[in-house]
């Protein structure tokens, strides 16, 4: 990529390169200049032209820095369009198109099992469709999609918005298979090398719930792509012949996660943990082995999984954090007299992660435990910190909530529809019924106070008239 470090002018898209030149006088000097081949996808929206490009992409590193997207932003007043609402959405379709002039993009089709055509649109190339799934329920991106799955990827199709988002099998590091407590439900995380950006939000991880419950009866058997064994064997390997077969019955909990492990041969990682167990029962059932936490991160309720090798925040927003990558883990013990304690986790990156409303009696056990994991365990006994931890977390919920604003589309691609919706909803509905109630008070106690005054100030006045009178 060359650049000469400017951040305004014409965006052109050749058969060559993507390019931005200046418009300043008629210099037409060229400031960026992006090649096709450089480009893995094209996605964005209305306002916003955004190119992922490709690691191993010549200039993408720089002193060991990798350059993973770059972002342009289309002003109100764009030169080259007459309707601005719909420059950000021209210039992708430009893009796409003079890739897939040049063969660097693929358009494929194929006739899933229901007999129904399947168009493959993604901008990623996710190779020979081996799987069709109709219907799978995702949390995070929310919403019910197709996926197609591939030899080199997937794509996800938004059964409501028609809305695709695709993923490599190399931009996934692992999966992990997790049992929610207390439910019938399992969620299968698929987490990720790189972020991956659907609308206006970047993901560090996918997320799909699937009911334990559900099954294919032997009649009604799922098929796949691949019609035979050999097929199996000489598409994906001996190893993916031990886990698939052309025709499938039996629990989708055992099914989905094997078709997904198949195609893309990542480790499957169970949410169980022999070496850690929760030591409250109060959200789950006595005889119930569970490494959840319940706790909050970013004003979202959700569930922290303490694993072998991971921490696992699930599931708004998801998060896997590698103890290995933890530099320091604080835990704030001023509010000595609270049921609560708050964990901060700090990465090497520099990031921070603000986890809160952990059940105290989970301390002890939980702090012996990373102790065994990462490099720097501390309590945090200054009177000050609490207040520290508590800023903190306002401003994480604050950030997020602007996210949340941001994750639909302008055009309403990608549609919120968590089922978190109904606790962040109460989470706010409590916070305000929490301050109505303090306003309520501190107004009580103002107007306490003015009458406990005036009747002061008419006993006085009484008194000396009293007096006086004397």
């Amino acid at each position: 990529m060359n650049s000469t470090c400017h951040s305004w002018g014409k965006v052109d898209v050749t058969n060559e390169a993507v390019e931005l030149r200046s418009v300043i006088s008629d210099s037409n000097q060229l400031l960026v200049k992006i090649p096709l081949t450089a480009v893995r996808s094209v996605g964005g929206n209305k306002t916003e032209l955004a190119l992922q490009l490709k690691a191993d992409a010549p200039g993408a590193q720089t002193g060991g820095i990798t350059m993973q997207s770059i972002r342009f932003a289309v002003p109100k007043t764009c030169i080259g369009y007459e309707q601005t609402e719909e420059a950000g959405k021209e210039l992708q379709a430009a893009v796409t198109n003079a890739m897939t002039a040049c063969g660097l993009l693929e358009k494929a089709s194929v006739t899933a099992a229901g007999g129904a055509a399947v168009a493959n649109v993604s901008n990623v190339d996710i190779g020979k469709i081996v799987a069709v799934f109709d219907g799978l329920s995702l949390s995070q991106p929310s919403g019910t999609f197709q996926c197609l799955i591939g030899t080199k990827g997937y794509q996800f199709i938004n059964s409501k918005t028609k809305a695709v988002f695709s993923l490599e099998h190399s931009n996934i590091s692992n999966f992990f298979l997790i049992t929610i407590p207390n439910t019938d439900s399992l969620y299968l995380v698929l987490c990720l090398e790189r972020k991956l950006r659907v609308g206006s939000t970047d993901f560090s991880c996918v997320v799909l719930t699937i009911d334990a419950t559900q099954s294919i009866a032997e009649s009604h058997a799922w098929k796949m792509e691949l019609t035979s064994h050999d097929d199996i064997v000489s598409v994906l390997g001996e190893d993916a012949a031990n886990l698939v077969k052309p025709t499938m019955f039996g629990a989708i909990s055992d099914i989905i996660p094997s078709v997904f492990k198949a195609a893309s041969k990542k480790p499957m990682i169970g949410g169980s943990n022999a070496e850690y167990q929760s030591v409250t029962r109060a959200l789950y059932d006595e005889d119930t082995q569970t490494t959840a936490l319940r706790c909050a991160h970013k004003g979202s309720d959700g569930m922290l999984f303490v694993l072998q090798n991971n921490l696992v925040f699930l599931h708004r927003p998801p998060l896997r954090l590698r103890y290995k990558s933890i530099t320091r883990v604080e835990v704030d013990d001023a509010a000595s007299g609270s049921r609560y304690f708050s964990l901060h986790v700090t990465m090497e990156s520099g990031e921070k992660f603000v986890f809160s409303s952990l059940d105290k009696k989970e301390q002890t056990n939980l702090l012996q435990y990373l102790a065994t994991k990462c490099q720097n365990v501390v309590v945090k006994k200054n009177a000050a910190g609490n207040e520290d931890a508590e800023d903190d977390e306002d401003d994480e919920e604050e950030d997020y909530n602007e996210s949340d604003e941001d994750e639909s589309d302008e055009d309403g691609s990608f549609d919120d529809e968590s089922d978190d919706e109904p606790k962040r909803k109460k989470h706010k509905k409590d916070k305000k019924d929490k301050k109505d109630k303090k306003d309520k008070k501190d107004k009580k106690d103002k107007k306490d106070k003015k009458d406990k005054k005036d009747k002061k100030d008419k006993k006085d006045k009484k008194d000396k008239k009293d007096k006086k009178e004397e």
